[in-house]
């Protein structure tokens, strides 16, 4: 069931579980105590906060509209990073500027974009006042791989919003909203930035397909007015995700109770991948691939099943399941399905693959508020297992809803090196640990000398001797101890990694007669 239909149009159940978060005013300075380096990535988590008591400034409070900080630790569990953030009303998705310096969260009930800096901490401050959509609310979100333009989707008018992001990551309406087919809900990005992907219905509307819209994206950001393509998935789409090589797109389908795989052609039209359909009962909304491409997970909310006038809920069948894709873009499960919470959404994986979050929506606010669930992640099989002793957070707010988990994108070292050239026969020294990495440390140096030779993983001090005088150029690459190098790895929405060709550097040496 769609979370936004049965908050806004049914009603909450009940008054929130007070659970106490200072505010971090707009503009004000970040009241969190710095994180220490090394304490761990950033989790955010939204909260839609309809008809819940509003946020007051510096007071303890329920917090119903707010985003949850948190820090990832060696094993997977959650550090809350100081105060909540305040948002917008009926806030969903949360997507970041690939540098991790802008973080921007679409308002549903106030039409709007927030948009924040994002703190060394981790904290976020509020940039200006909220940015107006679309009128009928954003809700999904997605922003370019490059970072200069961001999409939202407006369930209620039928249309898809252009953002001009600007240098100082703050954002501005560009041209006019581009029509699309009734309730579209989630929109991905192409890695390559070329192709933008629009999902639609909603389980109020219960049609028995729904559909996919391709859309080209110009050079400036803007969109073709018209979709490139329409292809049917089955009845009410949800969360979308693309694998980070660019070659599949994956769709959730909440009342048919599957995910439909479609192969990336080089022109951004889709076409089915074998077997198309896999069924992943009861009540897929949130789906997410992993960073190295390999699985796919689905997160059921069956407690949340049905419609308005028919719900059927199941909570025994809420979780997770993980989807090994294949090398022709093919689905299977591995393994059983995970308890993640009641109404568990937006699985998402940390940019090193080693854990899973996922939201849930308790009982929408009655007596088990909103929550997160921490998983590690089985490198062999990619499967999730519940991180212990303590393994479900508070998401310090109403309740998470679609895309309602964010993790901080890793960014990418730089690679630097210095040389001490000796004659040929005599071993030239390398000098590697001028290297850096923003968010973590190097740990991983591959070195070509230039001369045929290769040393993968040589370390910041290698030796090599050259058997002939001459010129050779030396080239270094890099990888962070998250795996980040040289590829940006994008998933639909926000990046994974932020790497680029700094973490690659080359260097010429002349070698002397011996």
């Amino acid at each position: 069931m769609s979370i936004r239909i049965f908050h806004s149009r049914l009603g909450r159940l009940g008054a929130l579980v007070a659970l106490g978060a200072l505010l971090v005013p707009p503009g004000s300075p970040a009241a969190a105590e710095p994180v220490a380096v090394g304490a761990g990535r950033p989790v955010y988590i939204t909260n839609d906060g309809l008809g819940q008591p509003p946020c007051v400034d510096g007071q303890l409070d329920p917090c119903a509209h707010s985003v949850a900080i948190y820090a990832t630790g060696p094993t997977g569990a959650l550090t809350q990073v100081g105060p909540a953030a305040k948002t917008g009303l009926g806030a969903t998705g949360i997507v970041f500027a690939p540098d991790g310096r802008r973080a921007y969260v679409a308002s549903s009930e106030e039409e709007s974009i927030y948009v924040y800096s994002v703190r060394d901490n981790g904290a976020l401050v509020q940039l200006g006042a909220p940015v107006k959509n679309d009128p009928g609310g954003p809700w999904g979100i997605a922003i370019a791989p490059n970072g200069r333009t961001l999409y939202t989707t407006n369930i209620d008018t039928a249309s898809v919003t252009t953002f001009t992001v600007h240098a100082d990551g703050t954002i501005e309406r560009l041209g006019y909203p581009i029509p699309t087919l009734p309730e579209p809900k989630d929109v991905a990005v192409s890695p390559d930035g070329r192709f933008l992907f629009v999902d639609h219905g909603t389980p109020e509307s219960a049609h028995e397909h729904d559909a996919i819209q391709s859309y080209r994206i110009h050079a400036d950001g803007t969109l073709d007015q018209y979709p490139a393509q329409s292809v049917p998935i089955g009845s009410a789409g949800a969360e979308m995700s693309t694998t980070p090589d660019g070659r599949f797109l994956y769709a959730a389908s909440m009342l048919s109770d599957d995910v439909y795989g479609f192969g990336i052609g080089s022109d951004g039209t889709l076409e089915p991948v074998p077997g198309v359909r896999l069924e992943v009962p009861k009540t897929p909304e949130g789906l997410a691939v992993a960073p190295d491409g390999r699985h796919l997970y689905v997160a059921d909310t069956a407690s949340r099943a049905g419609t308005p006038s028919n719900p059927v809920q199941d909570p025994n069948r809420d979780g997770v399941w993980t989807v090994a894709i294949g090398v022709d873009g093919s689905m299977s499960i591995v393994g059983d399905r995970i308890e993640a919470g009641l109404g568990s959404i937006s699985p998402t994986p940390t940019p090193d693959g080693r854990h899973l979050y996922v939201s849930d929506n308790g009982d929408g606010g009655a007596t088990q508020p909103g929550a997160v669930a921490a998983f590690n992640l089985d490198p062999a099989t990619g499967s999730p297992t519940q991180v212990t002793p303590i393994s479900s957070y508070p998401s310090i707010g109403a309740v998470p809803v679609f895309r309602s988990i964010g993790v901080l994108p890793n960014q990418g070292p730089v690679a630097a090196f210095a040389i001490q050239a000796r004659p040929a026969g005599q071993p030239t020294l390398f000098d590697a640990t001028a290297s850096s990495d923003r968010d973590g440390k190097v740990a991983r140096y591959d070195w070509d000398f230039g001369d045929g030779a290769i040393l993968a993983n040589g370390g910041p001090h290698p030796t090599h001797t050259y058997q002939y005088p001459g010129n050779y150029r030396v080239t270094l690459k890099v990888t962070d101890d998250e795996g980040c190098s040289t590829n940006l790895v994008f998933a639909g929405h926000s990046a994974y990694c932020n790497g680029s060709s700094a973490a690659s550097s080359a260097r010429t040496v002349t070698v002397q007669r011996g």
